[in-house]
């Protein structure tokens, strides 16, 4: 994922689990971060659903259980070649 992506990525998490902008995206994972819940967990979904103009299974959704397997995922469902910049 180019750093473009990965940042627009990042900022879905931020925004939704309200943690400061320079928060270390390696360390986003679903049950060391208090305020990623379920309610939260559906609006990262959600973000990056309209973010990269992908659409997630039940299955993709209970793997996004932390930044990297979010990102891993986005490389999967909507690879550089099909999207540009928002």
């Amino acid at each position: 994922m180019n750093g473009q992506r990965n940042e627009r990525l990042k900022a879905i998490f931020v925004a939704v689990l309200g943690l400061p902008p320079d928060t270390n995206t390696s360390a986003m994972r679903r049950f060391a971060i208090e305020t990623w819940d379920s309610l939260a967990h559906v609006g990262i979904v959600v973000g990056i659903e309209n973010e990269f103009g992908v659409s997630f299974n039940a299955k993709d959704i209970e793997r996004i259980t932390s930044f990297d397997a979010a990102r891993l995922l986005v490389e999967e469902r909507a690879p550089e070649t099909m999207i540009g910049p928002n």
